[in-house]
């Protein structure tokens, strides 16, 4: 996420936590801390073309209601393949 939005003020790509319907157990309210706590680590000769989160906010309907109190982080790569 951070090979594509460098600066974390200005494109934070909070993960965690994502509204959602509420469950038995922790609900979290409006003022609790939102993080970036969901990472893709990669290694090698590979650049990051895309990055961005999806959640409640942003997914297709098929995907509602949103399954998680995590957003979910897509990326997408261009790999030069080892020899």
């Amino acid at each position: 996420f951070r090979d594509v939005h460098p600066n974390p003020h200005t494109k934070p790509g909070f993960t965690w936590w994502s509204e959602r319907p509420s469950v038995t157990g922790w609900n979290p309210e409006k003022s609790d801390l939102h993080d970036r706590i969901d990472f893709i680590y990669t290694m090698g000769p590979i650049e990051t073309t895309s990055s961005y989160t999806i959640g409640p906010c942003c997914a297709p309907s098929s995907l509602l209601p949103w399954p998680s109190d995590h957003c979910a982080l897509v990326s997408t790569f261009n790999i030069t393949p080892s020899k």
